[in-house]
């Protein structure tokens, strides 16, 4: 079983400083390409940052 912390940050601030101070640190969003992985053990992170709390991530625009 793979242990890790979970978090799921609101903010893009926040997101940014978790991925600046932590080690193995893996990303979350939608989880279809990192599940399997884990599944397996080819990864295996200290902690899981979901990015599927941040609204700003959730729409793309044409600029």
């Amino acid at each position: 079983m793979n242990h890790f912390s979970y978090l799921s940050p609101e903010l893009v601030e926040t997101a940014m400083h978790e991925l600046s101070r932590r080690e193995g640190l893996a990303l979350l969003a939608g989880g279809t390409a990192l599940n399997p992985l884990l599944k397996c053990g080819a990864r295996k992170p200290s902690c899981l940052l979901n990015l599927g709390r941040i609204q700003e991530l959730k729409m793309v625009a044409a600029g």
